[in-house]
C-alpha cells in the first residue's frame, strides 16, 4: 500500500468516526434530554450542586489539623420548580445543541479533505467557528451553569451560611485548543491566498 492509499484510509477512518459518534451523540441528545427532564420533575431529590461552604460548617476538626477557609460540598437540592426545571434542562439543550453544531463542522471539514480538497474557504470559516466556540461558548456556558446553580441553591437549597457556587471561567485546555485551531485556520487562509497566487500565473 503506498503512501497515498494509506493516507486516504486514514482520512476515510476518521471521517466514519467523526460521523459515528456525531449520529450517536444525536441520539443521546434525543433520549437523554426527555430522561432527565422526566427524573428531575419525579425525583425526590432531584439534583446535588456543587459549591463551596465555609470550612467552620463542618464542626471541629481533629487536632493540629487546619482546614482551608472553603471547602467543596456537594449540597443535594429537595425541590425545583417549574420555572427552575425548564431553565435549567434549556440550558442542557443549547449546549448539546452547541456541542452537535462543533462535531457537524468538524465532520464537513474531515469530509472535505477526504474529498481531495481541505485548503477552501469553508474550512477556514470551519476552524475559526470551532475555535471561537472553545475561547468564548466555553466561559459562556461555565457562566450561565453557575449562575443557574446559584439561582437554583439559594431559592430550594438548604440554608447554609455563605455558601457559594464557584465559576470556573478558565480552562488552559480550551485555550490551547482554540487558539490551535485559530492559528490553522489561519494557516488554511494563507495555504489558499499562494495556491490562487500560483493559479494566477499559471
Amino acid at each position: 500500500m503506498n503512501n497515498t492509499s494509506g493516507s486516504r484510509l486514514s482520512v476515510t477512518s476518521l471521517y466514519l468516526f467523526v460521523t459515528v459518534f456525531f449520529w450517536l451523540s444525536v441520539l443521546g441528545l434525543a433520549i437523554g434530554l426527555p430522561a432527565g427532564i422526566i427524573g428531575t420533575a419525579t425525583s425526590d431529590h432531584p439534583m446535588s450542586i456543587h459549591a463551596t461552604v465555609p470550612a467552620k460548617t463542618l464542626g471541629d476538626l481533629p487536632w493540629r489539623v487546619d482546614a482551608p477557609d472553603r471547602v467543596a460540598a456537594s449540597i443535594p437540592i429537595d425541590h425545583l420548580s417549574t420555572a427552575q426545571i425548564v431553565a435549567f434542562h434549556s440550558a442542557i439543550a443549547l449546549a448539546g445543541l452547541a456541542f452537535l453544531f462543533a462535531f457537524w463542522q468538524l465532520r464537513q471539514l474531515v469530509g472535505s479533505v477526504r474529498a481531495g480538497d481541505p485548503f477552501s474557504t469553508d474550512n477556514v470559516r470551519r476552524l475559526r467557528i470551532l475555535g471561537g466556540m472553545l475561547l468564548i461558548g466555553f466561559p459562556v456556558f461555565q457562566y450561565v451553569m453557575a449562575g443557574l446553580n446559584e439561582w437554583i441553591l439559594t431559592t430550594g437549597g438548604p440554608d447554609l451560611p455563605s455558601v457559594r457556587v464557584d465559576i470556573d471561567l478558565f480552562s488552559i485546555t480550551a485555550l490551547f485548543g482554540a487558539l490551535c485551531l485559530l492559528v490553522l485556520a489561519e494557516v488554511f487562509a494563507r495555504g489558499i491566498t499562494l495556491r490562487e497566487d500560483v493559479e494566477a500565473t499559471v
